[in-house]
Parts: C-alpha cells; sequence; structure tokens
C-alpha cells in the first residue's frame, strides 16, 4: 500500500454487529467466536463496518482498535467499497430443515416403513432429532439405522434410559457415522463424555420429558455460524422450517405449539406434509423476529439464541410479541443468572 493513499480500517465482512440494550456483540460467524463491548463504542463499531480513515479515528478508541487488530477483526485497506457487509439475504432450498419425531408404538411402524423415508429424502430434509420412548427402547438400533438411510447431514438421539454401556452408544455412532450427539435421560449423573473428536454423550438424570418443559435458555445453548446469523434477521430460529411428531403421531410445527395438523397414520406422499406445513396457521411463528419480540429485542445475542419460548401477542401492541416466562440473561443490566 503506497504511503500516499489513504488507509481506512475496516471490519471483516464476516464480523456481525450485534447491537443490544446494554452490550454490543462482534459476532465472528466464521471462527465461530463473539466479543463484547460497551455501547459507548456504537459510533466506531458502526463506522468499521463501512470502513474509516485511520487519520479520523479519536485517540480514545485507540486500545479499542489495537484490540481489534490482535484478535483480527479489522484490517487495513485503500479500497474499503472493495469489501461490502455480508449479504444478509437468504434463501432456503427446502420448505422443512428439521424432523423431530417421537418413535413410540403408536409411531414405530410409520417412522420404519420405506415411503417414510422417501418423503424425508424429497424434502431434503437436514437434520434429524430422534426421541425413543421406554417401551420401543428394544428397536433403537433399527430406528437409527433406518432414519440414517436418509438425506439428513446430522442425527441427534435421545434415549429414555441409560443402559450404561458405553461401547452400545459408540457402536451406534460407528455404524451411523451422522450422529453427533446422545442424550441419555434417568442417568445417574449429569455429565458430558466425548465418544469421538465431534460426537457426545450428554447424560441427565432427569426424567423422559425433553419436549414437555420450556428449557432455561443459557449460553451453553448460544450458537454462532452463519445460517443461524442470517436466519435470525428474517425468521425465528426455532419454530422456521420445523416439524414434529408426538408420541401419538401428530403432527405440529414444534412440542411448544400445541396444535395438531395431522397424524403420520394418514401421511402417504410429500404432497401430504407440504399441504400441511404451507398452511399460514402452521406457519404462524416461523416470521416472528426477535426484533418483534419484548425485551428479546432489546437483546446483543439475538443471532445466536435458539429459543424455544412461545411468542405470545402483546395485548398493548398488536405488532409485537412477549414471552410468558423469563430468560436467563437481562439485556438491561448485562448479566446472566
Amino acid at each position: 500500500m503506497s504511503l500516499n493513499e489513504k488507509t481506512y480500517v475496516k471490519l471483516f465482512s464476516c464480523v456481525l454487529i450485534s447491537k443490544g440494550y446494554s452490550k454490543i456483540l462482534l459476532i465472528d460467524i466464521q471462527r465461530k467466536d463473539y466479543y463484547s463491548f460497551s455501547t459507548r463504542y456504537a459510533s466506531i463499531l458502526d463506522a468499521l463496518e463501512t470502513g474509516i480513515l485511520n487519520s479520523q479515528i479519536d485517540t480514545e478508541f485507540n486500545s479499542l482498535i489495537s484490540f481489534l487488530r490482535k484478535e483480527e477483526l479489522v484490517f487495513n485497506t485503500s479500497e474499503p467499497w472493495k469489501f461490502p457487509s455480508i449479504n444478509t439475504a437468504l434463501q432456503f432450498r427446502n420448505t422443512i430443515s428439521n424432523v423431530s419425531l417421537v418413535v413410540s408404538d403408536h409411531t414405530i411402524k410409520n417412522i420404519l416403513d420405506k415411503s417414510f423415508i422417501e418423503i424425508l429424502d424429497s424434502l431434503m430434509i437436514e437434520g434429524i432429532f430422534i426421541h425413543v420412548n421406554m417401551e420401543v427402547f428394544n428397536k433403537v438400533e433399527e430406528v437409527v439405522t433406518h432414519l440414517s438411510t436418509c438425506v439428513a447431514r446430522s442425527i441427534e438421539l435421545s434415549l429414555s434410559y441409560d443402559i450404561e454401556n458405553l461401547n452400545f452408544y459408540k457402536s451406534l455412532v460407528q455404524k451411523n457415522p451422522r450422529i453427533n450427539k446422545i442424550y441419555v435421560h434417568n442417568s445417574k449423573s449429569n455429565t458430558v463424555e466425548k465418544l469421538y473428536e465431534d460426537t457426545f454423550v450428554v447424560y441427565s438424570t432427569k426424567t423422559d420429558n425433553l419436549f414437555k418443559k420450556t428449557r432455561s435458555m443459557s449460553k451453553d445453548y448460544l450458537q454462532i455460524n452463519r445460517t443461524l446469523a442470517l436466519e435470525s434477521y428474517h425468521y425465528h430460529t426455532y419454530f422456521n422450517r420445523k416439524i414434529f411428531f408426538d408420541e401419538k403421531g401428530d403432527i405440529m410445527n414444534a412440542p411448544e405449539y400445541k396444535k395438531s395438523f395431522g397424524n403420520i397414520k394418514n401421511i402417504r406422499s410429500t404432497e401430504d406434509i407440504l399441504k400441511i406445513v404451507s398452511s399460514s396457521d402452521f406457519q404462524k411463528y416461523w416470521s416472528i423476529t426477535k426484533e418483534k419480540i419484548a425485551i428479546c429485542k432489546d437483546c446483543s445475542y439475538k443471532p445466536m439464541c435458539v429459543d424455544n419460548r412461545l411468542p405470545l401477542p402483546h395485548k398493548l401492541n398488536n405488532q409485537e410479541w412477549y414471552h410468558k416466562e423469563e430468560c436467563n440473561y437481562d439485556p438491561y443490566i448485562g448479566e446472566w443468572k
């Protein structure tokens, strides 16, 4: 770079700015990390997003700029316009991205049917969450092997109780390498055990109530990836493009949205599923972004949060929603419970 050229300092395009009431986050979606800053840096961070002349940076921000350089969040350039901010527009190739299902006496016959795999494939499903009830536990291997034949890139498995046999869990993953997490309920401890490089067993002493309780949001549930971050600008990251089959086979958007839209026993084709999921009632919560929800709109963790609380229409503001249950993070004081 010539000494005569004007030097700009600019944020890398993979670094997103997320503003909250008490904090601003810089989220590096490429390295999957984030950094927290005081809101007093709002103006300088906004300027860095488009690029600011090095000579125009106030000396009070020297320590901030030094930190950003050290963490490789900014770079020097004489042509900042050649490095536009990330395009937040998002197009999906499929109507449904994730399927959650409960394998029970009522559903196992339909789930093990070859036509169910054909339907999942035609929907271009990306991920499957499988919960196996106690009464069909002896069918775990058959169910997982069957569902592993579909196009889904990842599988999470939930088991009703702990058989206390690590080799069994390892064998499941060896035979079905797309499994990345196994949840084991009614265990003797609350621990996490690493099976392979990217595969874990999560043990819980809690009873088998995975789909019956709203979880408490914590830092452990925050996720950083490009698709999730961009999705958060336009959709609800928990309800959008999801489908759930409960233990009776009833079809829902999610366990928290109790309305049934049909039953797995009556599904004969992809068209049957698409007719259900394309209805405005099924998609009721899909477009409710965090910006439309009271308190959430003031939170800087919006692009990383997958919140399963059901949004409720605000009684005093028909343009806004709210949650009945409190979150574990308070955006107004910037602290977790």
